[in-house]
């Protein structure tokens, strides 16, 4: 009677992981729609408030911000968190956001207001990866690193293309914040209640402890190597994780309007062609699993990415006065390229570096790190673009991706030198 029973047991706690990844796959993804609804919508909002693109960028940078600080200060206490209660709250509080802007208020109050939706999303991605990290055994990690891979560019491309195929008629581009905030509303609702379902069935922390494979040991930083070299370690993978969504998300927020600016697009098609991004970005998750398991290790994979992003961006700048087909291609596959960064940072090094950090505490600080980079970004693009031509702004993304290499490859000779494989 003994081997059915554990049997029974061993089938009820896979289906259990399934169900928590499948779960918090669908609340990041859900996520992204309170999350890009104005960004996605920046053109039609310059035209109705009669605002420059620096004007424009300011709720989206001040979001970004919010957010990614807000994301750094829950890494330091995600343990801590009553996560049923702090993600149906923020949930609920994003929703609020979108329906104030929904029912519409001058726009110098928008800024107040996104400022608030970024504080609310910050605890979204920290307590979902530490969730996963102590409640999925280690041979479901891989598929749960692609599920939430997945989460982000599947909810921005959900995002984009729902509201292009809204903004065909301009004067209801608005619907965008009033589905945004009812979809949110509902998963807010959905997790209340299967959290509480899940956490009756199996605490998270009670998962099963996994043996490491060879790759988390040689990623297990030396304890003997002391606080200087994990510091070093948490700077760099910081500073990957700043240039990555620095540039990701400064092409993200204003391809629409270069298109529009630079070639006369409409803005529904604008935003529609823009949906090629995270489209693309999809693959990043399967290219970057395969990635880490072939190089056994983060840096190298970062390495060639960075290398590449660079080539990519010198390409774009001379493709501006070329054609549109070659700029956006040029776009997608840098993206692509520095979407293997971010996402290596923010999925495969919490879900699977052991050592001194704890999963929450690494996808705070790495994903709240991008996420400031992005509302860098954001602005900077915008004020470059005001002032000079947008190959400056290409130019300015090119010069902190092949510092990013540079940083990459020293620091990958150095770890080879002393013997580790990170």
């Amino acid at each position: 009677m003994d081997k059915p029973i554990a049997d029974s047991n061993q089938k009820s706690s896979k289906a259990f992981e399934i169900v928590l990844i499948i779960v918090c796959w669908l609340i990041y993804s859900f996520a992204q729609l309170g999350r890009y609804s104005y960004s996605s919508n920046v053109t039609l909002i310059m035209d109705q408030y009669n605002v420059t693109k620096t004007v424009a960028s300011l709720p989206t940078t001040l979001y970004f911000l919010a957010y990614g600080l807000g994301q750094i200060f829950i890494g330091f206490f995600c343990s801590k968190l009553n996560r049923k209660v702090v993600l149906t709250l923020s949930l609920l509080g994003s929703a609020i956001s979108n329906v104030v802007l929904y029912i519409g208020v001058d726009f110098e109050l928008i800024k107040w207001v996104w400022i608030f939706n970024g504080l609310c999303q910050a605890a979204l991605w920290p307590s979902l990866m530490f969730t996963l990290r102590k409640g999925v055994h280690e041979k479901y990690k891989p598929f749960s690193a692609i599920m939430m891979s997945i989460a982000s560019t599947g909810g921005m491309f959900l995002s984009y293309g729902l509201f292009a195929l809204m903004s065909m008629n301009p004067e209801n581009y608005t619907n965008s914040f009033l589905v945004s905030s009812i979809i949110l509303a509902l998963t807010s609702v959905l997790w209340f209640v299967i959290c509480g379902i899940l956490n009756k069935k199996t605490p998270y922390e009670d998962a099963e402890p996994a043996k490491p494979d060879d790759a988390a040991v040689q990623n297990q930083p030396a304890k003997k190597k002391g606080n200087s070299g994990v510091i070093l370690l948490l700077m760099v993978f910081i500073e990957f994780s700043f240039v990555a969504y620095a540039v990701s998300g400064g092409l993200n927020s204003w391809v629409p309007v270069i298109l529009k600016e630079e070639y006369g697009f409409e803005d529904w098609v604008a935003i529609l062609t823009s949906v090629l991004l995270p489209l693309f970005m999809l693959s990043v998750s399967f290219i970057t699993t395969f990635a880490y398991k072939k190089a056994k290790g983060f840096v190298l994979p970062i390495v060639v990415a960075y290398i590449l992003t660079t080539v990519l961006l010198i390409c774009a700048i001379f493709a501006i006065n070329l054609s549109w087909i070659v700029l956006v291609v040029s776009f997608v596959l840098a993206c692509i390229s520095v979407g293997i960064v971010s996402n290596m940072t923010t999925v495969q090094v919490p879900l699977y570096m052991k050592g001194k950090f704890d999963a929450g505490f690494l996808a705070g600080i790495l994903n709240g790190t991008c996420y400031v980079g992005r509302a860098f970004s954001t602005f900077i693009l915008a004020v470059l673009a005001d002032q000079y031509e947008w190959e400056v702004s290409f130019g300015f993304l090119a010069g902190l991706a092949a510092l990013s290499s540079i940083i990459a490859i020293a620091f990958f000779i150095a770890s080879k030198r002393r013997g580790e494989k990170i």
